[in-house]
């Protein structure tokens, strides 16, 4: 199994409606990919942790890479792991860093990697 972790700036802002359907989306083909993870959309950046089967994995994340929903994607992390690391959910959704039930240890460790930007969008809320 393998994990990346990706943060990216939104296209646009989302709507309420718009954050629902990504999520859903996610949640269907995470499913079927045998995917877990959780997304932060906080100010305007996506940051998101993908755990699966490396080759699913791997395949999903070339799709994130081409959304038009997002640009500036730097990956933080790209690991093997034994065990999921972020839960079992299809796809954990959390409006800010601060609000998310656990892994906060784990994006924040993660961040101190990404651009000072990046770096405040998420750790200063």
């Amino acid at each position: 199994m393998i994990q990346l972790v990706y943060v990216s700036v939104a296209a646009e802002q989302l709507s309420e409606s718009q954050v629902i359907d990504l999520r859903a989306q996610a949640q269907k083909n995470n499913a079927r990919d045998e995917i877990t993870g959780i997304l932060v959309t906080q100010s305007g950046r996506f940051m998101q942790a993908i755990e699966g089967p490396q080759s699913t994995v791997e395949d999903t994340f070339l799709r994130i890479i081409v959304d038009p929903r997002h640009h500036s994607l730097a990956l933080l992390s790209r690991r093997s792991i034994v065990k999921r690391e972020f839960g079992e959910w299809e796809m954990w959704h959390c409006r800010a860093l601060k609000d998310c039930p656990l892994g906060i240890e784990n994006f924040t460790t993660l961040l101190r990697s990404a651009s000072a930007d990046m770096q405040q969008t998420f750790l200063r809320c």
